[in-house]
């Protein structure tokens, strides 16, 4: 086996073929205790068919590579010594006397060279900076200063502080200790020394040119004061520079034969470098054999977690066939002593039937919301913190989540011991689970920058737990987080700004709505759902709040669970959640429907009246006002009950038509008229426009869409311009509705297609 592929452990456990063979054979064994050690062998035998060439693999190489580690850490550990034992830096007289023993007429012509060099530099040196005094002694007698023409000896005097301070600058380098920015130095001197001897050169052949120019009568009158200043500038610093550098060289190479020179070890620089080789090795070695063990851990994991679920696959099988297993119970019972007949059954309760060692124990589940600001979300897991340490009875654990995300973020567990009896203490035992949540909010989260804040993906969190952690029978599901369902990636299922989902979402495929329960109706059975929202936010008026509770409680119901706490108030929340709270009473009945409407309320609706309450007006509208109508309302009521119909409204002949599948545009909105009514979703239905219209150019119809009734369907169409409410009777003829047929006929011809259908005029309603 060459290469190590890399696979995480449930990929392994699942690339492994199911025994159901063995398992079926070994159902008809009456010794149960007998067949389960029969389906761990085979179990093990079929992991290692697959796996045990790398097991084995791993195993000689891990071997193998342990010894090398081993060797070279061993060496590493001898160089080391080597290496402190050895001097980091040496005499250079040293070097150069070994050497002499064996080379003496060599090295003589060594030292010639370089005395001849040194002096050579030295003598140049003098001469430069010589020459720079002289310059300066020049420049300052030719100034005409009195001063210095009654006593010359100051201008020579003055004149000596180039030559001291190009020693200066030589011997400077003496006072630095560290041989790297010794060396920094010299080469900045150096460099200076060229760039002042190059920009020298450029400004003598500027100022006087060739020996062959003529004389340039047309400067005659200039000021080159300021040019021929840089020059001289220029000039002595140049000699200064050069005759610092000049006086470094012969220095630097007459120190080798000081006795008191250092320099670095030959020897230690080797052993140094010997050291970082064997150290990169001994990485290489170590990194392969930390990446064999940990494959080796992983398999052995993998061939464990594998045995382990082909057991309980079998007892799984057992159970469904012998029930509760009491007769083979009761037959290892006659042979075996009474200690081990109990610790037979509590082992086989918990592998069969996955119970808890106390039968009582509280199944908490706990989803919490990641979109918060880091003050939010440090409030919310004091709470629930607060919470678990408190009320937790010994032995309990409650699974922890981010429910946006849907990701398991830890088990916060109250051991039996009690040691851990005060919240402090088990705090502390649960400390990796508080680090968790700490990490659970972003303060850049991009959700808080798009308005989003608080914010739970109900449906998706309780379909994961029904998924992944079932049965969730008996289980108390905590949500902290908005009740409003927010997605930025399919704004159709958006609920900001008013909306709801009708209850044909419920009866929707699950690629069309996110609140379908098409086959999901055993998943929360038994299950109690707390859902505790931060802020009233959302609430734009109690008539949403009232269908927004409605929503979530048929959609928890109809997958077989019960919504039992749905507030605010954290008290009276946890005080639910601990005592396991039944349903929250509740008279809703569930639509029976294949309509996908998404209704959306105004939050002024709150402020006025219904539509359907207000009192008729007698008088007509001028035409003017239906000419251009403002703050137009129209909406419609029926009889029946058993009865759906739809209303179609579009506020001119080139606009979009508003209806339950349509049900925002940018004149108006579609939506169901519950401000002040307690009746079902399908009694009203009203369309609202967001500016004035034409009442002319306005189309209104109705359908029945569904139902039946011997003597058709009557109702009311109402038409509200402003505070003016007009209304007209209706009746469509039939027994049963007809699905909108012929829809798209009536839309384009403006007239009624069939009996199920009613086109009536605005000016119709409206008495004119």
């Amino acid at each position: 086996m060459n290469q190590i592929v890399k696979t995480n452990t449930q990929e392994i456990v699942n690339s492994i073929p199911d025994i159901n063979g063995t398992i079926g054979a070994a159902l008809a064994l009456e010794d149960q205790s007998h067949s389960t050690k029969l389906i761990e062998e085979q179990a093990g035998l079929a992991f290692d068919m697959i796996r045990g060439e790398e097991i084995a693999f791993l195993e000689a190489e891990i071997d193998n590579q342990q010894s090398s580690v081993k060797r070279s850490r061993q060496a590493i550990d001898e160089q080391e010594k080597v290496l402190f034992a050895t001097s980091p830096t040496i005499k250079a007289a040293h070097i150069r006397n070994e050497s002499t023993q064996s080379k003496s007429l060599f090295q003589f012509l060594i030292w010639s060279k370089d005395f001849t060099i040194g002096l050579s530099c030295l003598i140049c040196g003098l001469i430069v900076v010589l020459m720079g005094a002289s310059n300066v002694y020049s420049i300052i007698m030719a100034s005409g200063t009195p001063v210095f023409l009654d006593d010359p000896r100051l201008a020579m005097m003055l004149s000596g502080l180039l030559p001291i301070g190009s020693i200066a600058l030589k011997f400077f380098s003496a006072t630095i200790q560290s041989d790297k920015f010794k060396k920094r130095y010299t080469t900045a001197l150096y460099g200076a020394a060229a760039v002042s001897l190059i920009a020298w050169i450029v400004l003598f052949g500027m100022t006087f040119g060739s020996a062959a120019s003529g004389f340039d009568w047309d400067s005659l009158g200039e000021d080159n004061t300021g040019k021929d200043a840089t020059f001289t500038v220029v000039q002595l610093l140049t000699e200064m520079l050069v005759g610092a550098t000049l006086f470094q060289v012969a220095g630097d190479i007459w120190s080798t034969y000081a006795p008191t020179t250092m320099i670095a070890n030959p020897a230690y620089a080797e052993r140094k470098r010997n050291l970082e080789l064997l150290r990169g090795d001994h990485d290489e070695l170590r990194k392969t054999y930390t990446q064999n063990t940990a494959r080796l851990s992983m398999l052995m994991a993998a061939r464990k977690a594998y045995i382990n679920s082909q057991i309980l696959h079998y007892q799984r099988q057992a159970a469904r066939l012998h029930g509760d297993h009491s007769a083979a119970l009761n037959k290892q019972k006659k042979e075996k002593s009474g200690m081990k007949k109990l610790l037979t059954l509590a082992t086989l309760s918990l592998l069969c039937l996955g119970a808890s060692p106390k039968a009582e124990a509280k199944n908490l589940i706990i989803g919490m919301s990641s979109v918060l600001s880091a003050e939010d979300g440090q409030r919310q897991m004091i709470q629930v913190l607060r919470y678990l340490s408190e009320n937790l009875e010994a032995g309990e654990h409650a699974n922890i989540f981010d429910a946006e995300n849907r990701r398991f973020i830890g088990s916060f567990s109250k051991p039996a011991n009690k040691n851990y009896a005060s919240p402090k203490a088990l705090l502390q035992y649960n400390r990796h689970v508080a680090a968790n949540l700490k990490s659970m909010y972003r303060a850049d989260h991009p959700d808080l920058a798009s308005g989003i804040k608080a914010s739970v993906k109900i449906p998706q969190f309780l379909t994961f737990l029904a998924q992944n952690y079932a049965p969730l029978t008996d289980a108390d599901i905590v949500i902290l987080g908005s009740p409003i369902y927010m997605d930025l990636q399919t704004p159709s299922w958006d609920m900001r700004g008013g909306k709801f989902a009708g209850d044909g979402h419920f009866s929707a495929q699950a690629d069309k709505s996110v609140f379908s329960t098409v086959g999901k109706e055993t998943f929360l059975q038994g299950a109690r759902i707390h859902i505790l929202y931060p802020n009233k936010d959302w609430e734009i008026s109690d008539s949403y709040r009232h269908y927004i509770t409605r929503m979530w409680t048929l959609y928890i119901e109809a997958q077989g669970g019960a919504l039992s706490s749905f507030t605010d108030d954290a008290s009276t929340f946890w005080m639910r959640v601990h005592n396991s709270a039944s349903a929250l009473p509740h008279t809703f009945k569930r639509e029976y429907t294949d309509k996908l409407e998404t209704f959306e309320m105004a939050p002024e609706q709150r402020k006025r009246t219904s539509i359907h309450e207000r009192e008729l007006s007698t008088i007509p509208p001028s035409k003017s006002a239906m000419n251009i109508a403002d703050e137009v309302e129209i909406g419609i009521s029926w009889t029946c009950d058993v009865c759906d119909l739809d209303i179609y409204v579009r506020p001119n002949h080139v606009a979009d038509v508003l209806y339950f599948g349509n049900t925002k545009t940018s004149e108006g909105l579609y939506h169901k008229d519950f401000v002040n009514s307690p009746q079902a979703v399908k009694g009203y239905e009203t369309v609202t426009f967001k500016h004035a219209v034409d009442l002319r150019d306005t189309f209104i119809a109705i359908n029945w869409y569904g139902g039946h009734s011997h003597s058709g369907v009557s109702g009311e169409i109402r038409l509200a311009i402003g505070d003016k409410t007009y209304g007209l009777p209706f009746h469509i003829k039939g027994e049963n509705g007809n699905a909108a047929s012929e829809r798209d006929s009536v839309l384009n011809t403006g007239k009624a297609a069939n009996d199920n259908w009613v086109v009536i005029k605005p000016k119709k309603i409206l008495g004119l």
